[in-house]
């Protein structure tokens, strides 16, 4: 589905990439320093988790390395921006893929979205006899997340509510309440919400980078 040229957005937004790419645009030849800043863009681009695909110039009408804009993506989107339905991103095209209109685009999100308490995992705690079953509910945003596993026997707990301001407090607190952690992260995964897909991804590195301190 082709995005409207009418509909892009200037990118005003002062973070890391975007200081980064006026720092390229400012550069009008193709100088060491132009093609170091965009393999910077690059990186960031992916510690960001920005999703890289490609696709016609004709469809998203940003033709140069580093050309950008944000863009309202429409609710029946379909395509590679589906993902981002109802939601606005930043678009930056990565230059030519051939000879022809193919072209490499990255996109990410820009509007955070506050998770409202959703429900994502049921699984067991055991007792000292019985086993209690557990509802998983996430609130939240980036960095300032709430956890809260709701006992719904009404001979257990009401519910024990934790913070989690890293990916590496999750670690912590599914061991704490004999939670499995690739299930929750799995669960996170088929929301498909792009909140909770990257906060699935800083949980696995955080467990990569765990595991290689011990």
């Amino acid at each position: 589905m082709s995005l409207l040229f009418v509909k892009q957005i200037p990118d005003p937004i002062d973070d890391e990439i975007g200081r980064c790419l006026r720092s390229f645009d400012a550069i009008g030849r193709w100088t060491a320093q132009k093609h170091a800043l965009f393999t910077q863009f690059e990186m960031l681009a992916k510690k960001a988790n920005y999703l890289r695909f490609t696709g016609d110039c004709r469809d998203y009408h940003l033709t140069r390395k580093g050309q950008r804009c944000l863009y309202d993506v429409p609710l029946k989107q379909r395509g590679a921006l589906a993902k981002f339905a109802g939601r606005r991103i930043r678009l930056v095209c990565g230059g030519s893929l051939n000879p022809y209109s193919d072209r490499i685009y990255y996109a990410s999100v820009v509007d955070k979205q506050r998770i409202d308490r959703k429900h994502i995992l049921d699984y067991e705690i055991w007792g000292s006899v019985v086993t209690w079953p557990v509802k998983v509910y996430l609130s939240g945003e980036e960095d300032d997340w709430e956890i809260d596993f709701d006992f719904v026997d009404p001979e257990a707990k009401d519910s024990i509510l934790h913070c989690a301001d890293s990916a590496g407090d999750f670690i912590d607190i599914a061991d704490e309440r004999h939670m499995d952690l690739t299930e929750f992260v799995n669960a996170l995964k088929a929301t498909r919400l792009p909140e909770l897909q990257k906060l699935a991804e800083d949980i696995e590195k955080a467990q990569v980078e765990q595991e290689s301190d011990e």
